[in-house]
């Protein structure tokens, strides 16, 4: 029994001497490690042999892939951002904020599950206390998977 979510042949005849390469396809929506036997029998003899897949690491994609724009220069100004989780593992997100910023509903409380998109809510507030890091929203996960967003805002003095 190949692992869950691997294609393998159904049967394949080899002649005597003859020797054969076999590809294993694994679903791209295996979510989890499994493991199988793979069984190669000839006559009354049988091998067999221990496969094993993995799923691959969260990956983060962005919309709008530019960056979000707050440089029209409103006291508060709001945009919606999606994240897709493109890899195999579920995304827990971990999210690094400039200050003046507000993002709802809040991403460390936020797991995205592999092929699915959440929606975030980006609020700026001129008002707000300003500090001099980059202006960047950032998002990661326990496993590595990081992506960076530009944030545009008027009259922005980039850091030293």
């Amino acid at each position: 029994v190949p692992p869950t979510g691997v294609l393998v042949p159904e049967t394949l005849k080899l002649a005597p001497g003859e020797t054969r390469e076999v590809t294993l396809k694994a679903s791209p929506t295996q979510v989890v490690a499994s493991a199988g036997t793979l069984t190669i029998s000839a006559g009354d003899l049988k091998k067999d042999v221990q496969v094993s897949v993995e799923a691959l690491p969260a990956e983060l994609v962005v919309t709008p892939a530019s960056g979000l724009d707050f440089s029209a220069g409103a006291e508060t100004s709001s945009t919606t951002l999606e994240l897709q989780n493109r890899g195999g593992q579920a995304a827990r997100l971990e999210c690094k904020l400039p200050s003046g910023f507000v993002i709802v509903p809040q991403p460390a409380m936020t797991v995205i599950p592999p092929g699915e998109t959440r929606k975030f809510e980006v609020t700026f507030e001129a008002s707000g206390p300003r500090g001099r890091e980059a202006l960047t929203l950032q998002f990661s996960t326990p496993g590595g998977a990081t992506v960076s967003v530009p944030l545009r805002v008027a009259g922005a003095v980039p850091p030293v």
